[in-house]
């Protein structure tokens, strides 16, 4: 397990309160040409509803096959459907006891009716539970193309599902097909089933999803990852960036580390005036979790002392904060205004929403980084502002979901997974909102 820690400023005024960023960058890195992997117990759970007629249910029933093609032969897996009923089409066993008929169940798979989305999912973690081992990795696979809407609907009540499940040893990950699932909803389920969550524009980016998927949970990784802060001077006040949740105060529940991606974690400490100058210890940082290794299961514990030089005032005037922090910061200022214009949008307030987006492209402009990612964001930025400004609603429809997924992968520590989404997106050659850009462009000009 390796991890770094690094602040944006290091020193501190004497006599004067400071907030300084912590940035923590967690990895479980995986041997170059290891044969090592996890071993896993998987529910696909796969939406057959009316809606996934065509080439939504061909390209998802293609992606299914070969995930489980992939999977070996000591792999566990099941699989179950949904429209308004519930078929489990194959029983939780082994894949070399479903290799021969799996193709052929999948294919038999056709659209239906409504979308009992809780029945399904319900049903998926039924038998992945039966095969729960401690050193074998159990997560259900969620996919589906819309709103729940039979059976159990509420956000809250499913989510609570996930996160009951999660507690039992079987983590949830979704993928949402199109425009017409709830973004919220699926991301909100694999947050609380510490899984992860995906979003496909285009029926032809089911099968690189599931290889994604497949890639991390066969990745040999560190499970049930905390991060706490334990401050050893009076006043220190905590705050994070991320939306990790908190089992307890400052201790922050990560999740499990796959196939070799590093999750971040970027915390504000508000370090109280001192007195006098000189190295000061703020505290430490405890980071816990368990490895597996074949059928043994260790946990373990690495602890990071957390220092600060006080210095008098004027030193740090010319001191320029560390770059990769300050980047993160920004990074995680773009995704809370994301969150921000979403709500904005939802409640048809354009005007605002185009004018928090320019405020904060001046922010970041402020910062004074040279760096050509972040300055791609930064034309993003403008550019979205413009067209929340001249679309209006129609815009809002065209890009909520890819708003939604670029603010929650960051806020979670996942950036890797923007910018495979965005490797997807150029891959499939669309952009839902190309029509509308090069209409704004040609305005301009």
């Amino acid at each position: 397990m390796r991890t770094d820690l690094k602040f944006d400023h290091s020193m501190v005024e004497v006599r004067r309160e400071r907030a300084i960023r912590l940035l923590i960058k967690l990895k479980r890195e995986v041997v170059p040409g290891s044969s090592e992997r996890n071993r896993v117990n998987i529910g696909l759970v796969i939406d057959r509803s009316g809606s996934m007629h065509g080439r939504k249910l061909e390209y998802v029933k293609e992606a299914a096959k070969n995930f489980i093609a992939q999977m070996k032969d000591d792999d566990t897996v099941s699989l179950v459907s949904f429209d308004d009923k519930v078929t489990v089409d194959l029983p939780a066993a082994p894949v070399k006891e479903h290799s021969r008929v799996a193709g052929d169940v999948i294919g038999r798979m056709h659209p239906g009716g409504s979308t009992f989305l809780s029945g399904g999912y319900e049903a998926g973690v039924k038998p992945a539970r039966k095969m729960l081992k401690e050193e074998i990795t159990s997560r259900v696979i969620l996919l589906t193309d819309g709103e729940a809407n039979v059976g159990e609907t509420r956000l809250e009540a499913l989510t609570g599902l996930a996160a009951a499940f999660q507690q039992n040893g079987v983590s949830t990950s979704t993928v949402g097909v199109g425009e017409g699932f709830n973004e919220q909803l699926l991301g909100a389920m694999a947050e609380a089933g510490q899984g992860n969550t995906y979003y496909i524009e285009t029926p032809e980016e089911a099968h690189s999803v599931f290889e994604e998927e497949l890639g991390y949970l066969m990745q040999i990784g560190a499970r049930n990852v905390t991060v706490s802060f334990y401050p050893v001077i009076p006043g220190v006040a905590l705050g994070q960036f991320n939306k990790y949740r908190e089992q307890e105060p400052g201790k922050f529940l990560i999740g499990d580390l796959f196939g070799g991606r590093q999750r971040t974690l970027l915390l504000e400490l508000g370090v109280p005036a001192q007195s006098q100058t000189g190295r000061l210890r703020l505290g430490e940082v405890q980071v816990n979790y368990t490895l597996i290794d074949g059928e043994n299961v260790t946990g373990h514990s690495e602890t990071f002392p957390l220092e600060v030089e006080v210095v008098q005032p004027g030193v740090i005037e010319n001191v320029r904060p560390d770059l990769e922090v300050t980047k993160m910061l920004c990074n995680h200022i773009i995704a809370k205004i994301k969150e921000d214009v979403l709500m904005l949008l939802e409640r048809g307030d354009y005007d605002r929403a185009a004018a928090l987006v320019r405020e904060t492209v001046a922010r970041l402009r402020g910062f004074g980084i040279e760096d050509a990612e972040l300055e791609r964001e930064i034309l993003d930025l403008q550019e979205r502002s413009d067209m929340i400004a001249e679309y209006r609603h129609e815009y809002y429809i065209r890009d909520k979901k890819r708003l939604y997924y670029e603010s929650s992968n960051v806020m979670s520590g996942k950036i890797f997974s923007n910018v495979l989404m965005e490797e997807r997106r150029r891959s499939s050659g669309f952009d839902p909102l190309d029509e509308m850009k090069r209409l704004f462009r040609r305005k301009k000009s």
